[in-house]
This record gives structure tokens, sequence and C-alpha cells, in this order.
């Protein structure tokens, strides 16, 4: 068996000068992961207003004599969330042929969720008051602003924006994931069709105790000098979902409380319009501000999350490509020299495969670059 050395020695050389091509295009991925820092000024100013805008409802919430201060009570709580007097709150509805319908419609870009209490069974009670139907309103509509803020508090800790576990943070961090934990445990991830109303006042009260928590990891974030375009955009986008969601609910609270008044004072008079602007009135505005801070917060996290695909759709290809390099480099003159013919054959496919590898590596890598905008 006889083999031309120099006939291989081409083959290798030819190889090798497309695979440092093929190398030359993964290295997109290191590029755009860098290009994506470009974009660090406006994110940390829209973090900055974030961080404004936080503490702005810190200030209403941490008075403890406030209108909002009080929902942070447990006794307080409590005797708003009972007051109402409900054995079981109903979400859904089901018609004479047992198909279902939901009683509630959730609005984040309004006001986090409106519940049709005429079409649900306490719209047929005999000589039901509008007090009572606002009651009844406002709280279904807090427990279900309540579990959109729990949803978007997993949704962070699912994600990896977290940076806080059972193990750092601040007390009242820890306790509040172990809370959180207990609280997804018992199976309360999802809205049922119906739910006590013991229940209802665990998820109101989850969501609030949750506010510590959140503004402990702002905090973190702010201070990481580790940060990444991607994670620090998608933490602050999911974060500014958050608050609005946190608005949502302290307002539909205040309703309850109007409603509770209404209630205990046998009267029937209320306006939506005059209450919002008195009772709630810096809550909304507060709450359209959040809305423009995450919508800002949309474009950079779409432009570094996409980014970071680009960047992880690279490091097989890089890693693949760096192996063939070393094969070549290295192990193809010492086989070449000192091995027999059997030998030379055997290493000089093992080389050239793990070229070839790479240049499909690449081809494929280059298709999902062109073709795939969500890569």
């Amino acid at each position: 068996l006889s083999v031309d050395k120099a006939a291989l020695d081409g083959a290798i050389q030819l190889l090798a000068q497309m695979l440092a091509i093929a190398a030359g295009v993964l290295m997109v991925g290191a590029t755009v992961s860098l290009a994506s820092y470009d974009d660090s000024e406006p994110i940390l100013a829209l973090e900055e207003k974030l961080s404004l805008l936080v503490r702005r409802l810190d200030k209403w919430t941490e008075r403890r004599r406030s209108k909002y201060g009080a929902l942070f009570r447990r006794f307080s709580r409590s005797r708003i969330v009972y007051a109402p007097k409900l054995d079981k709150l109903y979400f859904s509805s089901f018609d004479s042929k047992g198909e279902k319908s939901s009683l509630f419609v959730r609005r984040p870009y309004a006001d986090g969720a409106f519940y049709w209490v005429m079409s649900s069974p306490f719209g047929d009670e005999a000589n039901a008051s509008s007090a009572r139907l606002v009651q009844v309103k406002a709280l279904h509509e807090a427990v279900v602003c309540a579990t959109d803020v729990i949803d978007q508090v997993v949704k962070i800790r699912k994600s990896g924006f977290a940076l806080l576990d059972a193990s750092n943070g601040t007390n009242g961090s820890k306790w509040f994931i172990e809370d959180l934990e207990s609280y997804l445990s018992d199976g309360a991830v999802q809205l049922q069709d119906q739910l006590d109303i013991d229940a209802a006042a665990r998820a109101i009260a989850i969501a609030l105790q949750s506010l510590h928590y959140m503004n402990d990891e702002l905090i973190n974030h702010v201070e990481n000098v580790d940060w990444a375009p991607h994670t620090l955009s998608g933490f602050l986008h999911s974060a500014a979902q958050y608050y609005i969601a946190v608005c949502d609910v302290l307002v539909k609270l205040q309703f309850l409380r109007v409603g509770n008044a209404l209630s205990r004072l046998k009267l029937d008079s209320f306006s939506d319009r005059s209450f919002s602007v008195d009772r709630v009135g810096n809550l909304y505005r507060l709450r359209k501000k959040l809305l423009k801070v995450a919508s800002g917060l949309v474009i950079f996290y779409g432009r570094a999350k996409y980014f970071e695909r680009v960047k992880s759709m690279s490091h097989s290809g890089v890693v693949i490509a760096m192996v063939a390099f070393l094969l070549m480099l290295v192990v193809w003159p010492l086989v070449r020299i000192n091995c027999e013919i059997y030998f030379i054959v055997l290493g000089f496919s093992v080389v050239y495969s793990a070229g070839l590898v790479a240049l499909l590596e690449c081809s494929w890598f280059l298709s999902r670059l062109l073709f795939k905008r969500s890569a």
C-alpha cells in the first residue's frame, strides 16, 4: 500500500484554508456579543428611571399610616379581604351544556383585570346593592392581579435573571423565597375556576410580600459589576411589568376598601371616576410611567436576546473548528512523520473528517443566521 503524502498534505492545507474562513464566520458570535454592550448607556438610563419610580412606590407603601402602607400589615389586610364575607370566589361559569367561560379578562395595558360581576353567581343575588357588587368585583380583580404578580416573580426566577436565592439576600428576601416555594408546592400555580377565601387571601399576601424581595433584586442588579446586556435588560423588562402588576393590586384593594366602607355605612353612591382621581390617581400616573419604561426596554431586550442566541449558536462550531485546527497543526505532522502507512491513512481520515464537520457546522450556523430571525 502506497500513499502520496504530498497529496494528503495538499488536501489538509486546502481544508485548513477553508476552515480558517469558516472560523471567521463563526467569530460573528463573539462580535455580536461585544456589540450588545453598545446599548449600555440607554439601558442604564432606563434602569435609573425604573429605580426612581420604585423608590417613589416604596415611599408610599413604607408609611404605616398611609392608605397603601396599611395593605402591608397582616391584620389590616385580612380585615379588608375578609370584609365582603365570601366563602368562595368564582372565576369561571358553566352553561347548561357544561361549557366553561371565563368571568374575567386580563388587561395588562389598562387596569390589570376586569371581572364581569353581573355574569357571576353574585350578580344573581337578590337585592344585591351596588356596594356589594363593588366589593365582589374588586376582590376578584385583586386576586387576578395578585396571581399576575406571582407569575412575574416565578418567571424572573425561572429565566435565570434572579441574583438572590435562599442562601443570600436580606432576611426578608429569604423568608419570601421560602414562602413562595411553599405556595407553589401546594399547587397554587394557576388560577382555579373556584377559590376559597383563605386561598385568595394567601395569594394577595404573597403578592404584596414579594415587593421587598423584588426591591432587593433590583438593588443587587444595580450594584452588580458582572452584568450582561441580555440578563440586565431582561430582568429590568420583567421587573417593570412586575411593578405594573403591583400597582394594579394596590388599586384593586383600594376599590375593595371603598366598597367595604360603603357596605358598612349602607351607602350606594359610588363614582369610579372621582375615586380614581382622589384616591389612586398617583398610582395610575406611576403605572403610566412604568409602562413607558417597559416599552423602552422591549427594544433593547429584544436586541440583546437575539445577540445572545447568535453567540450560543456559534459555541459548538467554534469548539469543533478549534479541535480540527489542533489536529491539523499538532497531530497530523506527528502521524505523517513517525507512523506507518496504515496509521497515516487513519490519521488523515480523522483530521479531514473533523475539518468537514466544522465546515458543516459553520454552514448550518450561517443558514440559521440568515434565514431564521428568532435563531
